[in-house]
C-alpha cells in the first residue's frame, strides 16, 4: 500500500521542521515547500521531497504555484504551517477542497485569528477578559489620553499582526514616544496594551464543525524576549 504523501508549507519555519518529523515517523510520505533553497527543514533527513516556490507575487500566485506542485507530484494533503500560508489557503481554498484534503479555517476566522484587535474584540463580545487595550493610528494619538485612564505603566506597544520586530515594553512616557515613533515606520496601526505579569502558556487546538476534536497545551519555559513574546 502507498504512503499518504502530505506537503508541508513553510519549510522556513522551526515549526515546519517539527511537523515533518512526526508525520515522517508515522510512515507519510513528506514533501517540504519553501521560498528558500536553505531552508531548515530541508536539511533534514526525515523528508522525501524538496520544493522550491519561485518568485511568488501575492497570495493567488502563491496558492496557484502550491496546487501545481500538490497535483503534479499527488499529494494527498496540503499543511500550512505559517500564518501567511494560512491567510493564503483560506482565501483560496476553493481552488483546493477538489484536489487535495487540507486543514483550513474559514477566511472569516483567519482574519479574526491573525488580527490582534479583532481577537481581542471577538474575545470581549464573549465575556473573556483581556488587558486594557487601545488601538490607534498616526492621525488618532489622543486616544492614549482615554486608555491611560484606565491603565498605568508598564505598557506594551505593538503592530496588529503577530511577531518580535514589532513589539516595545514601555515604562516611561519618554520610552513610549521613542517606541511609537519607531513602529510607525513599519506599521500603520499599533496597540497600546496593559503589562499583565504572570507566566504565558501556549494553547494549540483543532475543532471540527465548531467542536474541539484535538488540544495540546503548555507552560511556555522560555519566550523572546524575556518580558514577553513568542514561545522559544
Amino acid at each position: 500500500m502507498d504512503k499518504k504523501k502530505i506537503l508541508v508549507l513553510d519549510g522556513q519555519n522551526k515549526n515546519s521542521l517539527a511537523v515533518a518529523r512526526s508525520l515522517f515517523d508515522k510512515h507519510f510520505f513528506i514533501g517540504v515547500a519553501s521560498s528558500s533553497p536553505f531552508s531548515v527543514t530541508f536539511s533534514s533527513r526525515k523528508v522525501n521531497k524538496r520544493h522550491i516556490l519561485h518568485n511568488v507575487r501575492n497570495q493567488k500566485d502563491y496558492v496557484k504555484k502550491v496546487l501545481e506542485i500538490a497535483k503534479e507530484f499527488r499529494y494527498d494533503v496540503i499543511m500550512p504551517v505559517g500564518l501567511e500560508s494560512f491567510l493564503a489557503l483560506s482565501k483560496y481554498r476553493s481552488n483546493l477542497d477538489s484536489h487535495t484534503r487540507n486543514l483550513l479555517p474559514p477566511i472569516e476566522s483567519m482574519k479574526i485569528a491573525s488580527s490582534k484587535p479583532e481577537t481581542f474584540k471577538y474575545a470581549r463580545n464573549l465575556g473573556i477578559p483581556v488587558p486594557v487595550t487601545c488601538e490607534f493610528t498616526k492621525d488618532n494619538l489622543l486616544k492614549l489620553g482615554s486608555f491611560f485612564k484606565e491603565a498605568q505603566f508598564a505598557v506594551v506597544v505593538k503592530g496588529s499582526l503577530g511577531g518580535v520586530d514589532n513589539l516595545r515594553y514601555c515604562n516611561t512616557f519618554t520610552q513610549l514616544r521613542k517606541a511609537i515613533f519607531y513602529l510607525f515606520n513599519y506599521e500603520e496601526k499599533l496597540i497600546c496594551q496593559e503589562y499583565v505579569v504572570g507566566a504565558g502558556h501556549g494553547f494549540y487546538c483543532n475543532y471540527k464543525k465548531g467542536k474541539l476534536d484535538h488540544f495540546f497545551m503548555h507552560k511556555r519555559i522560555k519566550e523572546f524576549p524575556v518580558t514577553g513574546g513568542s514561545s522559544a
